[in-house]
């Protein structure tokens, strides 16, 4: 019922209102003018002009020559309860000449612009139709005109986000090398475990000889009370040492180990080298095979 035409009437009054029909464009006859020159003191008959400058842009798909006419038709139409009505309409047919520059364009402002535009003229259904059937359809007409809207929106920046993606430079494992430096504080925390888990064994072994040492009582006279009872005291201090150095020695010793194997593991990702079991003449190990 709008469609693109807006009023043919626009600048008519009667009885102090506005008279707003939603008549259909009529070609102007032979030898009338396209654009009849506005009165300078009459902004709805400026309004008018401009108007079916626009509808003739429109009509000859040039999209946004007829945005900037209607736009300024809906600058020159005065902020008043009666012009509230044109300026609706001006509206809704700048929505859908935006909507039609972005089927030319695929400029997605036009678009977005459109369903602004749109919104602000839903807002104006009650006061074009009143309390009517007709504002319940044309409330209708408009959600459905939004929601078609809103998913070419979206649609199209699905398509630049996957646009986007696709110009990205391939990069695989071996073409890029890695970024993260985990491997290296893995390393790093495992060799120190290491080394305290060897020093606690160390201390282990040590705690051990001295106990066996202790338990060795021949060289002592068997009425030599002060000798045997350091000698036991030697010996609990060292099994004391061979218990404390085994405990922290083996947790250390393993957690050091276990952080190693995944730092060398990460490391070797990020170099894009990898281990492997290596086996030759009385020998067998683990070697590293990569780009370095």
């Amino acid at each position: 019922m709008l469609d693109v035409m807006l009023v043919s009437a626009l600048g008519g009054l009667a009885v102090g209102a506005i008279l707003v029909g939603h008549m259909p464009y009529v070609p102007l006859a032979a030898g009338e003018v396209a654009s009849p020159q506005p009165a300078a003191d009459d902004p709805f008959e400026r309004a008018r002009g401009l108007y079916q400058q626009g509808e003739a842009r429109f009509a000859t798909a040039d999209f946004i020559g007829a945005i900037e006419l209607w736009t300024e038709a809906f600058s020159s139409v005065p902020d008043s309860t009666d012009a509230a009505r044109i300026k609706a309409l001006l509206i809704y047919n700048i929505a859908t000449a935006r909507e039609r520059a972005y089927e030319v364009t695929g400029d997605l402002t036009h678009l977005r612009q459109a369903k602004v535009l749109m919104v602000g003229y839903a807002e104006s259904i009650p006061a074009l139709f009143g309390d009517t059937p007709e504002a319940e359809v044309e409330r209708g007409k408009i959600t459905e005109r939004l929601n078609a809207i809103t998913a070419q929106i979206e649609a199209a920046d699905r398509r630049k986000a996957r646009d986007r993606r696709d110009q990205r430079p391939n990069e695989g494992p071996e073409d890029a090398p890695s970024s993260d430096r985990t491997h290296v504080v893995l390393l790093g925390t495992g060799a120190a475990a290491l080394a305290v888990g060897v020093g606690g064994l160390a201390m282990m072994g040590a705690g051990l000889a001295i106990g066996s040492k202790a338990n060795d009582l021949g060289d002592l006279a068997d009425d030599d009370i002060a000798g045997r009872r350091s000698q036991f005291d030697r010996g609990r201090t060292g099994n004391t040492l061979a218990i404390a150095g085994g405990v922290v020695g083996g947790v250390f010793a393993i957690t050091g180990a276990v952080l190693v194997g995944i730092g060398a593991k990460r490391r070797a990702s990020a170099q894009g080298s990898a281990w492997a079991p290596w086996i030759g003449p009385r020998v067998a190990g683990l070697g590293v095979r990569g780009r370095f």
